[in-house]
């Protein structure tokens, strides 16, 4: 789970809000916990470590999410990794099967995709694609989307009963908009 973005928009940390009287991270890990899969928080921040999940340090500061997925995939053990970040609180286990269902081994990646929308943040990463991040980090390209370019990707609309567990929280307008 990533979770140590700035949160500009929101103007709080997204990670411990709370929905449902439970916080997004825990959502999230609840998600991933019914299907029995390790989980691993990638923040630096502090009060993270309140999560009681294995914390990933960000190996690379203030670079965003490139440099989140960067630290996630040099801490893993695995080839195939579920990289979910952490404002997607409706993400549920249902989803999270189908995207590793679809992942095929032909691909360094496969991103969810909403109505043709790319959600980098929420896809399958194998751990082959750290060299292309850390080139990236280190020519100080940080933007996903370029970093995508430089891989064998597998973009997928996520099937349509689907979609509103991708709903990405990025402002009060949003935070509004799933209590009701």
């Amino acid at each position: 789970i990533i979770a140590g973005g700035k949160s500009s928009r929101m103007g709080t940390d997204k990670a411990t809000l709370l929905w449902n009287n439970k916080t997004f991270i825990q959502h999230i890990i609840d998600a991933f916990n019914s299907l029995r899969i390790d989980i691993k928080l990638v923040s630096s921040l502090q009060k993270h470590k309140n999560a009681n999940i294995p914390i990933v340090e960000d190996i690379f500061k203030n670079a965003g999410p490139v440099a989140g997925i960067a630290s996630a995939l040099s801490e893993t053990k695995t080839n195939i990794n579920v990289i979910v970040s952490c404002d997607v609180p409706l993400i549920n286990s249902e989803c999270i099967s189908w995207l590793i269902n679809n992942h095929e081994g032909n691909y360094n990646a496969t991103i969810a995709m909403v109505n043709n929308k790319k959600m980098p943040l929420i896809g399958i990463y194998n751990k082959t694609c750290l060299p292309i991040f850390l080139e990236h980090i280190k020519n100080n390209q940080l933007r996903l989307l370029s970093v995508l370019e430089n891989l064998n990707v597998n973009y997928i609309n996520i099937p349509t009963h689907m979609e509103h567990c991708l709903f990405n929280v990025n402002n009060i307008k949003d935070l509004k908009s799933i209590m009701q």
